[in-house]
C-alpha cells in the first residue's frame, strides 16, 4: 500500500440504549422462544438505523441500580445515530417490548436510554478497559435476514445450544457500498449480513 484516501464526516450525535429482555428465573422454559423472537427482530432494527451488540445467555450478570442480578435472555448495548431524542429510540423498541410483554408476561424488559452529543463521548463510556490476554477459541457465522426471520423458534434453539453474541453491525452502508473496481477483499456474504454471531470457549492448557 502506497497511498490511502480517507473521507471524513462530522461526528454523529446519538441515543444509546442499555437493554435487557430476560427472565429472572434462569430455568424458565420459555426463555429461548423469547430469545429467538428478539433476534428475529434484528433486521427490523437494522432497517431503522439501529446498531449494537447483544449477548444471549443462560446466566448473565447485569447491573440493576446498586445491585447485580443474574438473568437468562438477551442483554446488550445499542445506538441510534443522528438524534438526541430518546423518544425516537423508544418508539423503535416499543413494538418489540409490547410483543414480549403480551407473549411472555413473566419476562422483564428494561431499556435505559441515554443521549450523547458525539460518538466520541459515547465511546469514552463504553471503551473496554478490562485486562486482555485471554486464550479463547472463537467461532462465528454471518446471518442474513432470512436466517433470522424464517424460523424464530429455530434461532432460539440454536442460541440455547451455543449462546454467544449477536453483533448488529453491518447496516445500509455495508449493503449499498460500491467498491471501486466492483469488488474488494470483503467476503461477499458480508454485503447481505444483518448479524455477525460469535461464540467462544476458554482454552485450558494442561
Amino acid at each position: 500500500m502506497t497511498k490511502v484516501t480517507i473521507k471524513t464526516h462530522p461526528t454523529p450525535k446519538l441515543v444509546a440504549a442499555n437493554l435487557a429482555i430476560a427472565s429472572l428465573d434462569l430455568s424458565a422454559p420459555w426463555v429461548w422462544d423469547m430469545v429467538g423472537y428478539v433476534l428475529s427482530q434484528f433486521p427490523y432494527l437494522d432497517k431503522k438505523g439501529v446498531s449494537g451488540y447483544s449477548v444471549a445467555s443462560h446466566n448473565y450478570s447485569v447491573p440493576a441500580g446498586n445491585i447485580t442480578v443474574n438473568i437468562a435472555g438477551v442483554a446488550g448495548e445499542f445506538i441510534l445515530p443522528g438524534t438526541l431524542d430518546k423518544a425516537e429510540m423508544q418508539a423503535i423498541w416499543d413494538p418489540i417490548i409490547a410483543h414480549v410483554n403480551a407473549t411472555w408476561p413473566q419476562a422483564v424488559a428494561l431499556v435505559d436510554l441515554i443521549p450523547y452529543p458525539s460518538f466520541a463521548s459515547w465511546l469514552e463510556v463504553y471503551t473496554l478497559r478490562d485486562p486482555v490476554g485471554y486464550d479463547l477459541w472463537v467461532g462465528s457465522h454471518l446471518l442474513d435476514e432470512a436466517s433470522l426471520t424464517s424460523n424464530a423458534t429455530a434461532v432460539g434453539e440454536a442460541y440455547k445450544v451455543f449462546g454467544g453474541q449477536a453483533f448488529l453491525v453491518s447496516g445500509e452502508g455495508t449493503r449499498n457500498a460500491k467498491p471501486r473496481g466492483g469488488s474488494n477483499a470483503v467476503n461477499p456474504s458480508w454485503r447481505s449480513t444483518v448479524v455477525h454471531s460469535s461464540m467462544s470457549a476458554i482454552v485450558v492448557v494442561l
